[in-house]
């Protein structure tokens, strides 16, 4: 019993220091938000990012409507070269580019099938 004793004001002197902490990180809440917002907003702002986030904008948009004759072409070509085999007749750096396309367009809808049904494992029967 007398060391159940003993151990408590130690653990009364925790309980205060941890509650004096959390009323310091309270108060200064505002100065770490505003800080947090001034650094991700230059961080936005710095010259790698708005390169990089113009290019992404121009590679995930959409096809516009006058792209779509060139995008049907593109299929015809596609389909026209998988009939007669006209694939194996591709270069190295072709068949490279062809493929991360492909592994690409797999790895968008397999995030977009475990996004849609909330799991990455199964749905939910």
């Amino acid at each position: 019993y007398m060391g159940r004793l003993r151990g408590e004001p130690k653990m009364a002197q925790t309980f205060a220091k941890a509650a004096q902490s959390a009323v310091k990180l309270a108060a200064n809440s505002p100065k770490i938000a505003k800080g947090a917002v001034k650094s991700t907003q230059e961080f936005l702002a710095s010259p790698e990012v708005v390169k990089t986030w113009s290019t992404v904008k121009k590679e995930f948009a959409f096809p516009g409507p006058s792209e779509w004759p060139a995008v049907q072409k593109g299929f015809k070509k596609l389909i026209r070269s998988a009939q007669t085999g006209a694939f194996a007749n591709f270069t190295v750096s072709e068949a490279a580019k062809n493929t991360l396309v492909f592994a690409e367009i797999c790895t968008f809808f397999y995030v977009g099938e475990i996004i849609g049904r909330g799991s990455l494992i199964g749905y939910d029967v």
